[in-house]
């Protein structure tokens, strides 16, 4: 059975398997930036962060794949570390070549002869002339994990003059091309690029089979299998303050483990059977730019982090909301519903909902449940710590949700319950109260000093209305007193009836008079005074407290909603707030979770004409020895102290799906991790020499070490274990560069239009610290440092809400040159609006973000920088020494990438729309490969090339156009000798090949 494959960018719209990791490039070429304030900081260095994902198969090889949108010829420079600073990858530079798309003329199609065994298989004229081969049965011949659109391109067997020639194993000699049918267009319509996205393992999919009792319990059977914002009414509920983030109001589903942005379920018992992704899914830019949720301590919102500041709204920003400075001087200063009447005016493009009659005030940053103002830059606001005026919510203009909703559906309602019960405002209980509720526990009559919640009138409103509560009849169903008017009467308990009085003419009397004497009460008066109130005036310090509080003296007054009812309308305006719910639990829900190294790759099944046991080229890496454990470190390998381990959830908490990013622990003091290292390798010739050359492997370079590594230990001592690596089959490769066959360069391979324009691709723009806790920027860091910090700019244009380090950038989705640029979100929403301005916080993660590219991406292969993941600690961190190439335009004023550096820079590119902007234009990609041999016990390889399957060295065999001694001889650099004679030679000078490259470096280093 063939092994997953890699099938990215084979339809339109599917969601990729690869994350492409963005190349700041204003971080490599431009000027490091500077400021002459004294209380700047250093801009850190800049570094790519890559972390293990779940799709990552740690035992296999991988190699570092550049995509690029200009096709002009380029140079990069780039070594890659681990996080304790070893080597994974040796200082590389690399020419990538012009992507030409021109074919020399001498690239045609050559008429083969076709043996007829090749024809008894595939058809008739099977290659002889340009045709869509493989499009009749492409899953037959090719496995149907591997179709895409390759399927069908026409081909031929063609010259070797062809820039994407590659050798033929059904025909021993012979070479095909997609180049040479350029010409012919492909197959249409294409019915496997539909197969190719039911094989897609980011597709949203349906696991409530696999659901645990407590997953049944508490969600539907369609709960993440499609894409929805499926914990936006509560999130809160269901996780502390320092859970919650900004995905609760992201759209998600439930994905395969082998999607590269899957994250765990930490479900009790989940844990590597669910896996869900919100990258897949398209979200709201409204709801997620308004989200309440973010990680925080674990404090509650009746702390002080909520109160209101008491700040007031500069002028300029209140005239640029459209509000008079001096009727709305007091805008957002205390609790109030301060949009109530002017939502229009305030947030004019927003769908107006029951938010804006909420009262809110502006409050500190470090409020769990604050959110950013996009009225005041820099400032947060946040309904948790204030009351709702109830006759406000009640008469809500811009919402109906309060209002009474008539009779319940049939049979809702015990028996004994009329059926228009609550359909109306009424003093439904005004009759026979005691004689219904005195022997209901739940009412706790007899625990009540009076009872003139009886009285009162009510109706049955939608669970959406804020003032709400759930009936304890348990139909499911809320209801409101504060929507209706109560009538004057008084219950008088031994008639069990409701008299007329003028009772709330004279409490509403008392009230006005203790407003007016500003009377101060004691809180434990308060709770009991609040005890003694009727239901109607219970609503206490805030009605939304109530939800989550146990009433000792309320009939229809209950526990807070189940977590799957939706209590709560999801704002879709830029104010957009709900009600607040303090039912988190306090038990930890998220456990520490060990990395799973996924499982061993399926063998191969050989089933293609063309297949060979590695397409164009094959390179060969090297694992490292394991070492002994030692007790002393070298200076490279200093232990870090380990991180704090993360509790176990308790087995009682509501569960979720969202998984926590683990923190990477440092190495054991006493235990060396094995690492694998690369043996670098020079890939094939240059299209110009044919791909029967195998070049000569040469020795690695070797890293410079403070001290040298420990030595191994005796069982250790053997000869080290050579795997060659490479593509397996051209479906792997076509299916990486966008369904056509790449050209072959002297670092690997190389293809245009790899993604085309208007793809969704998954991008991440993460940053990496190392053992040694030393400072780095990620991307977008250098033009917001450059914002808060350089000469540039003066104080007016200095107002940011986040720090340059971790800069708040959205994408833009607005039509024109900044469409697909990374810009600073308030700079977005000013010029293009919340609706075009898509929020790219979790891009800044190791999963990424869904990102459409605005113009096409060419894929370049690096043959030769493979390595195992297995044997490093993650993340890994890529530095960037140099890039450059004509197409990069760095100059602001010719729209360059670089930021501006004077005023007059400044003031230009803010004219023309171009301050905090960018678009990314190169991304670093870890490409899958397959092992194409298993290691051998000892080396094997007689550095000698194949010419026609027949090898000069005796008890030698030709495999993928390299001379390989035989099965049980081995190699000794001079003859291929049976193993054990091998072995035996090869220990006898194996100490001084270990040791001689660790005294070269040591050498080296003094």
């Amino acid at each position: 059975m063939w092994p997953p494959l890699l099938l990215l960018f084979v339809a339109l719209g599917q969601a990729s398997q690869e994350t492409l990791h963005v190349v700041d490039l204003s971080q490599v070429v431009c000027p490091k930036p500077t400021s002459s304030n004294p209380n700047a900081p250093v801009l850190p260095d800049y570094n790519l962060g890559i972390e293990q994902t779940t799709s990552m198969d740690m035992d296999s090889p991988y190699i570092v794949s550049f995509m690029r949108a200009s096709k002009q010829a380029m140079s990069i420079s780039f070594k890659i570390l681990d996080y304790n600073g070893e080597t994974v990858v040796s200082d590389t530079t690399v020419q990538l070549e012009d992507l030409s798309t021109s074919v020399p003329s001498s690239c045609t199609c050559t008429s083969a002869t076709i043996p007829q065994e090749v024809e008894a298989k595939y058809g008739q004229s099977y290659g002889s002339s340009c045709q869509a081969w493989d499009n009749a049965k492409c899953d037959q011949l090719w496995g149907d994990l591997s179709v895409g659109s390759w399927c069908c391109r026409p081909w031929c067997y063609a010259s070797q003059d062809c820039p994407d020639a590659y050798r033929s194993e059904a025909i021993p000699g012979q070479y095909f091309s997609y180049a040479a049918c350029d010409t012919v267009s492909p197959a249409s319509p294409c019915t496997w690029t539909s197969v190719a996205e039911q094989n897609d393992p980011c597709k949203c999919k349906n696991s409530a089979s696999v659901f645990s009792t407590a997953m049944n319990a508490t969600f539907t059977s369609s709960y993440g299998a499609t894409c929805g914002t499926w914990d936006m009414q509560n999130c809160d509920i269901n996780y502390r303050p320092d859970q919650v983030d900004t995905w609760c109001c992201k759209s998600w589903c439930y994905v395969d483990k082998e999607c590269s942005t899957a994250k765990q379920s930490l479900n009790p018992g989940m844990e590597g059977i669910l896996f869900w992704s919100d990258n897949v899914c398209q979200d709201d830019p409204l709801l997620v730019s308004q989200c309440p949720y973010k990680p925080k301590p674990n404090i509650t919102a009746g702390s002080t982090a909520c109160a209101c500041l008491d700040v007031s709204m500069p002028t300029y920003d209140l005239l640029k909301a459209g509000l008079d400075s001096t009727i709305y001087a007091d805008y957002g200063r205390q609790c109030a519903p301060h949009d109530a009447t002017i939502c229009e005016t305030t947030y004019p493009y927003a769908s107006h909902d029951m938010w804006c009659c909420m009262s809110w005030c502006w409050v500190d940053q470090s409020c769990p449940h604050a959110r950013a103002s996009t009225l005041w830059a820099g400032k947060f606001f946040s309904t948790a710590g204030c009351e709702m005026d109830a006759d406000v919510i009640s008469s809500c203009k811009y919402s109906r949700v309060c209002e009474c909703r008539g009779s319940l559906p049939s049979g809702t309602l015990p028996s004994g319950f009329a059926s228009s019960y609550g359909s109306s405002c009424s003093a439904w209980d005004a009759t026979d109260c005691k004689a219904t509720w005195s022997t209901d526990s739940d009412s706790q009559w007899f625990t009540q000093s009076d009872h003139e919640w009886c009285c009162d009138a009510w109706c049955y409103v939608d669970n959406a209305c804020p003032i709400a509560k759930l009936s304890w009849l348990g139909t499911g169903y809320y209801f409101s007193y504060e929507t209706c008017d109560d009538p004057s009467t008084n219950y008088d308990e031994t008639s069990d009836s409701c008299l007329a009085t003028r009772r709330r003419a004279l409490r509403r009397l008392g009230q006005m008079v203790a407003e007016a004497l500003d009377e101060e009460v004691d809180p434990d008066d308060e709770s009991e005074q609040e005890r003694r109130l009727s239901a109607r005036r219970r609503t206490g310090a805030t009605a939304r407290r109530r939800r989550t509080a146990t009433s000792t003296a309320r009939r229809r007054r209950s526990p807070p909603a189940p977590p799957t009812t939706a209590r709560r309308r999801a704002p879709s305006a830029p104010s957009a707030y709900t009600p607040r719910r303090r039912a988190t639990p306090t038990t930890p829900r998220r456990r520490a979770v060990r990395r799973r190294t996924p499982p061993p790759t399926p063998p191969v099944v050989s089933t293609g004409r063309r297949r060979s046991t590695g397409i164009g080229k094959t390179n060969t890496m090297t694992p490292r020895r394991r070492r002994a454990p030692t007790t002393t470190l070298s200076p490279r390998r200093r232990a870090t102290p380990s991180p704090t381990t993360t509790p176990s959830p308790s087995p009682t908490v509501s569960p979720r799906r969202r998984a926590v990013t683990t923190t990477t622990p440092s190495p054991s003091p006493t235990v060396s991790p094995r690492r694998r290292a690369v043996t670098t390798t020079t890939p094939s010739p240059s299209p110009t020499v044919s791909p029967r050359r195998r070049a000569v492997t040469p020795t690695p370079s070797p890293s410079p070490s403070p001290s040298p590594s420990p030595s191994p230990s005796p069982s250790t001592t053997r000869r080290r274990r050579s795997t060659p690596y490479g593509y397996n089959s051209k479906n792997d490769m076509m299916n990486n560069h966008g369904g056509t066959m790449p050209h072959q360069t002297n670092y690997g391979f190389s293809g245009s239009d790899a993604v085309s324009a208007n793809s969704n691709t998954n991008v991440a723009i993460y940053a990496a610290g190392a053992a040694a806790a030393a400072a780095v920027v990620g991307a977008g860091a250098a033009y917001a440092y450059n914002s808060m910090y350089g000469d540039a700019y003066s104080d007016h244009r200095r107002r940011r809400a986040n720090s340059f380090d971790k800069p708040d950038l959205c994408t833009v989705t607005a039509a024109g040159s900044r469409n697909g640029d990374f810009m600073e979100c308030q700079k977005c929403y000013d010029h293009y609006g919340i609706s075009s301005c898509v929020s790219a916080s979790s891009c800044n993660t190791p999963t990424g973000c869904s990102y459409t590219t605005p113009q096409s991406l060419s894929r370049d292969d690096l043959a030769a920088t493979g390595f195992i993941p297995e044997g490093y600690t993650f993340p890994l961190r890529v530095i960037f020494t140099s890039v450059s190439g004509a197409g990069i335009v760095t100059d602001p004023l010719s729209g360059g990438l670089c930021p501006p550096t004077t005023p007059a820079e400044a003031e230009y590119v803010e004219r023309f729309n171009k301050t905090m902007s960018f678009k990314p234009e190169l991304f670093l990609v870890l490409t899958k490969q397959s092992a194409l041999r298993q290691a051998e016990p000892c080396e094997r390889d007689t550095q000698t090339t194949c010419a026609y399957y027949s090898c000069s060295p005796e008890r030698s065999v030709c495999e993928n156009e390299v001379c390989l001694c035989d099965i049980g001889y081995c190699w000794d650099g001079f003859n291929c000798l049976a193993q054990g004679v091998a072995n035996a030679a090869s220990n006898r000078a194996f100490n001084f090949l270990i040791f001689l490259p660790l005294l070269l470096r040591r050498v080296l280093h003094l």
